[in-house]
């Protein structure tokens, strides 16, 4: 109920680029963060997280997605495989970790 309230009350989007932004930024409502769903056995927890949010762009068949481990949002795009390959292709979408970047050097006195 949320995420169709979210979706459908959010300003139209002018770019391919600010609707995927949109996306992500209403699909974040709904991240469960690690420990928030967790089951004991045997002394041992299990924990329900969100592994990874996509969103897609059928007009272009571009797909993003995010990672728990990367918030960075990552495109691949379909339009650049071969589609009568025969070769299966795999991505470890954990392969990279997060980077904060320190922007000290960004910030300026106010005039």
């Amino acid at each position: 109920v949320r995420a169709t309230a979210f979706s459908v009350t959010a300003l139209p989007a002018e770019t391919t680029f600010d609707a995927i932004k949109d996306v992500f930024l209403i699909l974040n409502n709904f991240d469960i963060p690690k420990g928030f769903s967790r089951e004991v056995v045997k002394g041992e927890i299990y924990a329900d997280y969100t592994q990874l949010t996509c969103a897609r762009d059928p007009q272009t068949l571009k797909y993003y997605y995010k990672t728990y481990n990367n918030q960075t949002v990552k495109e691949f795009d379909l339009n650049s495989f071969d589609s009568n390959s025969k070769e299966i292709l795999v991505l470890n979408t954990d392969a990279s970790k997060q980077v904060f970047e320190n922007v000290n050097k960004k910030l300026k006195p106010t005039k």
